[in-house]
């Protein structure tokens, strides 16, 4: 018995390729230092009012004494009805990525526009997780202190409901109708992902960037702390308007003299980042490899193959030293100058000679770098 394999056979069955570009996870060692600098910050923090929505919701049930099927689906209803609140809220207060769910919620409105609360909360409609986007935000919520640990989930000793429950209580009101009209979503822009203001800026703004308190997340504060600190300091050396806030730290720390004489100085994390950024350029060269790599296999072929495919593209005279001694200088003296960026905009497409330009960076000896947690308490 034979059968048809469409795509690479590591990948799922007539995806595109760029669902099986990471195999080998050489990411995983990216992500593992990302959770040591930035404890409980992850790509959808932008979205931080879902922080003090989940410990309200969790607040609520036990209040209520929900069982859990209950309770998740009382954050499946609030979560549809924040996405709808989201679609019919303009203009919003601050740019933000689409809210979760927000394309899905939207193709599930009533045609004139007003929200089947039950029926878009259903699972396998907005989100096909049965505890809707709670699944997502609960780890980082129980390192942050607003969900507590353990099998019970109930907020933990970070949530504040007399600074929380003011601003977005009225969603669990919205969240109990079966139908909440446009007009009623319009009004509600309150409790739009982007309207977080007042004390509840604050408090999100002392959780997420380390200023909260407390001995038990000293290590994770501090390291939180540091990275905000950097992003303060970019923008203060870069000057506002910032076009890309990550592009513009990106470069400011990875690129130039030591940390310890520049902006950076006095900041115990930024050698950390530094090496985590370049590190990062090399996991990329290995990811723009890959990525070439699987264009090739469009139809089998043998390792030589693919060997030969691969060797075409390197020019006819080069030996392997030439990978890197015919780049660019990365370093002079202590100083590392941006080749990757150069590379990258002269050769935008990744291919053989170019993709894997980042592998080949030497860095300037510098101090190690500390690390929360591991060399004693900081320096005040």
């Amino acid at each position: 018995m034979s059968a048809l394999i469409q795509g690479p056979a590591w990948g799922v069955s007539g995806t595109s390729g760029a669902v099986v570009l990471n195999p080998l996870r050489v990411e995983n060692s990216i992500f593992a230092v990302v959770d040591r600098l930035l404890p409980g910050v992850i790509s959808t923090t932008p979205h931080a009012r879902y922080l003090g929505l989940h410990g309200l919701l969790r607040k609520e049930a036990g209040t209520r004494s929900l069982e859990s099927a209950e309770s998740t689906d009382l954050i499946r209803r609030c979560e549809a009805v924040t996405a709808a609140i989201a679609i019919h809220h303009d203009p919003h207060l601050v740019t933000l990525p689409e809210a979760h769910g927000e394309s899905s919620v939207k193709s599930r409105l009533e045609p004139d526009g007003s929200i089947n609360v039950a029926k878009v909360s259903a699972k396998g409609e907005y989100s096909k997780s049965v505890t809707g986007f709670y699944g997502t935000y609960r780890g980082p919520e129980v390192v942050l202190g607003i969900i507590g640990p353990g099998a019970a989930q109930e907020p933990g000793d970070r949530y504040d409901d007399d600074v929380v429950r003011p601003a977005l209580g009225s969603i669990l009101e919205l969240a109990s109708r079966k139908r909440v009209s446009t007009d009623e979503l319009r009004d509600a822009g309150h409790l739009c992902p982007c309207a977080a203001q007042g004390d509840e800026a604050s408090w999100l703004r002392d959780v997420i960037c380390g200023t909260a308190g407390g001995d038990n997340y000293a290590v994770a504060d501090d390291a939180r702390r540091d990275t905000t600190r950097i992003i303060v300091r970019t923008i203060g050396s870069v000057g506002t308007p910032v076009p890309s806030l990550s592009s513009a730290v990106r470069h400011a720390i990875s690129y130039g003299g030591p940390l310890d004489q520049g902006p950076y100085a006095g900041i115990d994390l930024a050698e950390a980042w530094r090496g985590l950024m370049l590190r990062n350029r090399s996991v990329g060269a290995w990811r723009n490899l890959w990525w070439w790599l699987v264009q090739e296999l469009t139809e089998p072929q043998s390792l030589a193959a693919i060997a030969d495919a691969l060797a075409a593209e390197l020019p006819e005279e080069w030996v392997v030293a030439d990978l890197t001694t015919k780049l660019p200088p990365g370093v002079a003296g202590n100083d590392l100058f941006p080749v990757e960026e150069e590379l990258r905009a002269e050769h935008p497409k990744p291919t053989p000679p170019y993709g894997a330009a980042h592998a080949g960076r030497r860095r300037p000896a510098t101090r190690r770098a500390k690390r929360p947690g591991l060399h004693g308490p900081r320096r005040r």
